[in-house]
């Protein structure tokens, strides 16, 4: 089976596809109107008629609803940059194919360093290679 660089394209747009903006967007207006609703509830602490207690216990669950909020927001971004990052680092990888016009006669460590995961020398003569991918190859020395 030949594997092209078409293929590698193919995998990297399925693989690395950028988070929706949209998810994002909804995130941060999510948390604009529930902003906007702690500071009218603030207000309400004026207001006599409102028992101190529901208001703490009102105020309380605006700003957990808040803080999650937050925390769903701040793991998108995170997911967001570490998938640009994998996206250059295949794409680096892709371009370095792409030059590669015959398999190199010398050792040439980047690319050797974004096939390989690990090496593993064994003491019947073999050298086992794991690939980022996670797939392994048993050589002989």
């Amino acid at each position: 089976m030949e594997c092209k660089i078409n293929d590698f394209e193919l995998v990297k747009e399925i693989l690395f596809k950028p988070v929706d903006k949209s998810k994002i967007t909804q995130i941060e207006d999510e948390i604009k109107i529930i902003d906007e609703l702690i500071k009218k509830h603030m207000e309400k602490a004026i207001d006599s008629s409102v028992s101190h207690e529901a208001y703490i216990v009102e105020y309380e669950s605006l700003v957990k609803r808040c803080n999650d909020a937050k925390s769903r927001y701040y793991a998108l971004i995170e997911e967001s940059e570490i998938i640009k990052t994998k996206y250059i680092a295949i794409t680096s990888f892709i371009d370095t194919l792409n030059k590669t016009k015959e398999l190199p006669l010398q050792f040439v460590e980047s690319l050797f360093n974004k096939v390989i995961h690990k090496m593993i020398v064994t003491h019947d003569g073999f050298v086992l290679f794991t690939l980022r991918n996670r797939k392994e190859i048993k050589l002989a020395i």
